[in-house]
């Protein structure tokens, strides 16, 4: 479970996906993550698979496509 300052969330998600082999697709992330900068701030790979829920109570998913 991801939740935080999305720049420190960005950063730290760049070292897990470097250091780590972390997968996206095992981690679900709070509603302040689903912002399109994060694609920007991480780079879509490393975010491919990302999921969580929306303060609305929908849910969002990050994929390559």
């Amino acid at each position: 479970m991801l939740a935080g300052a999305q720049a420190g969330v960005a950063h730290l998600l760049r070292r897990l996906r470097r250091s780590l082999g972390w997968d996206p697709g095992r981690t679900f992330g709070f509603a302040s993550l689903a912002a399109p900068h994060m694609v920007e701030f991480v780079g879509v790979d490393a975010l491919d698979g990302l999921r969580g829920a929306s303060a609305d109570g929908d849910t969002w998913e990050i994929r390559r496509n």
